[in-house]
């Protein structure tokens, strides 16, 4: 039987040698066993070695060396779109690259170049870099772009570090620090340690609770909560010498002329001449203050101030009191409105046995004026130059210039009106006085203005009852002039006997004379006695004078009711009262019969010594 030369073994030793075999022969993969149990050396131009799933068509992966590089993946040539290189440990899967160049750690569903997820890891930790090389030694994470190395992540010791090469943001690689996290937890900007006279820059606290931040050499210090800018010196935001303050600048974006639209200040020293740059306003003696400054594209203004006693200023630097708003146009300083409810103002004194107040004063008087609650009596007073002038008292009666208000009972309203020496209460219709209402110490006066029309009435439902005009009172209506009461007094007066052709009286006593006057009405009622005879030219007719006033230009009659120590022969007595005269004419008959005649009585003949007469007699003025 004959052999081929590669079932030839060596006599010797039973070996097969590679002389013995054909250079161009292949051996089938099947064939190896038991499997390698050594080094296997592939060495080729470009070795590869395929992997081949004889159960899907074309798909293969590929293991290849390439320029000391070495390429897994799967068949360039032959590779299908949904094709991936898995990496599993333990029987699964663990990582995984898809045909689109995506790597995936810990997931399948790609959603980025990079996905991570550690779902199920007994450690949160996703990325970790780390060198232990000792001291000065830092682990970065580099973020590039064509244009080269653009930021990063780096860790300095127990700080934190981010960095952009633009220096905008945090820092730049090769330059300046601009910010860091500290191992405690502070966010410090521009600044690696808490500012302070020499650093500038801010500082976040840990936990987010407070800002620190030190312009141009501000000194920092302890804040608890809150934001704290501590200026000084020159920077973008302040020009002023060092430890003039702190300011917080707020600017629009559409804001392209540099000025502020809002800014917020802090004093420290006082200084004669400082502003805040773009500001109108200057400041001095600002030391722990602060102010608010605002404008609309043009240099902000102070609008309010916090001053260092805690006053409350707006549209001023100081205020009168704790607080003030100040206007300088003809605007109103403050408006309370409510959209929903009633728009209310509230002043509440909290403490026992104290006012509200409401005060208005000028430069020269702060409190010149005043609206005074008193709690303790439940009274408003209202005071003018500082005294009171006008309250209601807690029954809610009214006074006008006393505290105190008289009249007063239950169910009664009392508006009492005092004046030191007279009072006045105008009564005006469309800005004009139709009349008033007078007093003092000896008059009391209800008076209508001068004008024609402007009449005093009286009256109710029904009418007029009564109405007083140039003309007197008149009644129920009535216009007439005719008919107007213009006079009523009452009064005495001094009636005495006289002789005719005597110009003087004779010697009279009264016992007894009153008048009364209603309009031109005049009653009178006398008693007298004839105590001494004329003295002089005597003789005419017998007449009584002194009437209160001169009679019309007609005659009236007397009545009288007693006379005594007349001439005997007086069987009749009466008399008139002359026209135009304040005088009565006596006449008497001496006839029993009165129808016989009469005549005027002759005083020589008729009357003597001790006469009396009791005389009634009504006559008109006019």
């Amino acid at each position: 039987m004959s052999q081929t030369k590669a079932q030839l073994i060596d006599p010797v030793d039973g070996t097969i040698v590679n002389a013995d075999i054909n250079a161009s022969a292949a051996i089938d993969g099947s064939k190896i066993s038991p499997t390698f149990t050594s080094t296997v050396n592939v060495t080729n131009t470009l070795p590869e070695i395929f992997l081949t799933d004889t159960n899907t068509s074309n798909a293969r992966g590929r293991l290849n060396a390439n320029g000391g590089g070495l390429l897994l993946g799967a068949d360039n040539d032959n590779a299908a779109a949904d094709s991936v290189i898995s990496f599993a440990v333990d029987g699964s899967e663990k990582a995984r690259i898809d045909a689109n160049g995506r790597m995936m750690l810990g997931t399948t569903s790609p959603g980025a170049v990079l996905s991570l997820d550690n779902t199920g890891q007994t450690t949160q930790t996703l990325i970790q870099t780390e060198d232990t090389g000792g001291s000065g030694v830092h682990t970065h994470i580099m973020l590039k772009n064509t244009t080269g190395t653009v930021g990063g992540i780096n860790t300095n010791g127990d700080n934190l570090e981010f960095r952009v090469d633009d220096n905008t943001v945090f820092s730049n690689l090769s330059g300046t620090e601009n910010a860091r996290i500290t191992s405690n937890g502070i966010f410090r900007v521009g600044c690696t340690a808490q500012p302070s006279t020499t650093v500038s820059g801010a500082q976040f606290d840990a936990g987010g609770l407070s800002l620190r931040v030190s312009v141009g050499g501000g000194t920092s210090s302890t804040v608890a909560g809150g934001v704290s800018v501590i200026g000084g010196g020159n920077s973008t935001n302040i020009a002023a010498a060092a430890s003039y303050g702190a300011t917080l600048n707020l600017i629009n974006s559409n804001n392209t002329d540099g000025n502020s639209n809002a800014v917020l200040f802090v004093g420290s020293n006082s200084l004669s001449t400082s502003s805040v740059v773009g500001e109108t306003t200057s400041h001095s003696s600002r030391t722990g203050e602060l102010a608010f400054l605002t404008s609309s594209g043009a240099a902000p203004a102070e609008r309010v101030r916090i001053t260092s006693a805690g006053d409350f200023c707006v549209g001023t630097t100081s205020a009168v009191g704790k607080a003030e708003i100040a206007t300088s146009a003809s605007e109103i300083g403050l408006t309370v409105t409510n959209d929903t409810h009633d728009s209310t103002l509230q002043i509440l004194a909290t403490a026992a046995n104290k006012n509200s107040n409401i005060f208005f004063g000028d430069n020269d008087d702060g409190n010149v004026g005043a609206i005074d609650y008193d709690h303790n009596n439940n009274s408003l007073a209202f005071k003018v130059s500082g005294t009171e002038k006008a309250r209601f008292d807690n029954s809610g009666d009214f006074s006008i210039g006393s505290s105190t208000i008289n009249l007063q009972s239950s169910n009664r309203t009392v508006l009492n009106v005092n004046g030191q020496s007279s009072t006045a209460l105008c009564l005006n219709s469309n800005d004009t006085i139709t009349g008033f209402l007078f007093a003092d110490s000896g008059e009391f006066r209800i008076q209508a203005e001068a004008g024609a029309g402007n009449l005093v009435k009286i009256r109710n439902n029904n009418g007029t009852i009564c109405h007083f005009d140039d003309d007197g009172i008149k009644f129920n209506g009535d216009t007439a002039a005719a008919n107007g009461l213009d006079d009523y007094e009452e009064g005495t007066f001094s009636p005495a006997f006289k002789a005719e052709n005597n110009s003087s009286s004779a010697s009279t006593n009264v016992s007894e004379a009153k008048y009364s006057k209603i309009g031109n009405k005049v009653t009178v009622i006398f008693y007298i006695t004839l105590a001494a005879n004329a003295s002089g030219t005597t003789g005419g007719n017998a007449r009584i004078s002194g009437l209160p006033f001169t009679s019309g230009n007609q005659h009236s009659a007397i009545s009288v009711g007693y006379y005594q120590n007349f001439a005997a022969s007086q069987l009749w007595f009466g008399g008139t009262v002359q026209p135009g005269s304040t005088q009565i004419l006596l006449r008497h008959n001496v006839n029993a019969n009165a129808a016989a005649g009469s005549t005027n009585m002759d005083y020589d003949n008729n009357l003597q010594v001790g006469s009396q007469i009791i005389i009634t007699a009504t006559y008109c003025t006019n």
